[in-house]
């Protein structure tokens, strides 16, 4: 369990998701980051692993919203009964409800991320979303990102928002899993 390391700052995602991404237990291969508000399939670890070594793609997504490029896309995907899904690279963010990032890149984004933030701060402009600073990182280093069909979590969306503390009591399909099946 990873906690906002400035938690009287500003909000800010981002800054816990670097925390998350920046110490890696020396035996691990992966870093899967699983935000605290999801919730993970009953069977996720069994099949997160068998999907990690199926996909040895850059990213796993295990998580994708409703709405949305990425959400048609794997709305299409279920519905054609596929397994897996490209992102569409043409989105300018990549879904960071559960990530699955191995080590190597893992390593490479808390700098570009702390980059990327320190950037915007001498601008004067504050960095809250995780979501849009993977996105540059995956555009910036042309990666691919897979997602699991269907979603291995859902997000429920049950409490309020980090962002501008909106809570939409679960009804809000842009935070919503596309397809998630529990059983």
């Amino acid at each position: 369990m990873v906690s906002d390391p400035e938690p009287d700052g500003p909000p800010s995602a981002i800054r816990t998701y670097i925390e998350c991404l920046r110490e890696i237990p020396p035996e691990a291969t992966h870093r899967l980051v699983v935000q605290d508000d999801a919730q993970p399939h009953p069977e996720f670890r069994a099949r997160a692993e068998r999907a990690l070594r199926e996909r040895q793609e850059p990213l796993v997504a295990f998580f994708v919203p409703g709405m949305g490029l990425h959400g048609r896309h794997l709305k299409q995907a279920a519905k054609e009964q596929r397994d897996w899904i490209e992102l569409p690279r043409a989105a300018n963010w990549v879904p960071t409800v559960a990530l699955a990032w191995p080590r190597e890149l893992a390593e490479a984004f808390v700098p570009f991320a702390e980059e990327h933030v320190a950037r915007r701060a001498a601008r004067r402009m504050h960095t809250m979303g995780d979501d849009p600073v993977v996105g540059s990182f995956a555009r910036a280093h042309g990666l691919t990102v897979w997602a699991t069909v269907p979603c291995l979590v859902e997000h429920p969306d049950t409490v309020p928002s980090l962002i501008r503390g909106r809570n939409y009591e679960g009804t809000n399909p842009a935070r919503r899993a596309a397809v998630y099946r529990a059983d």
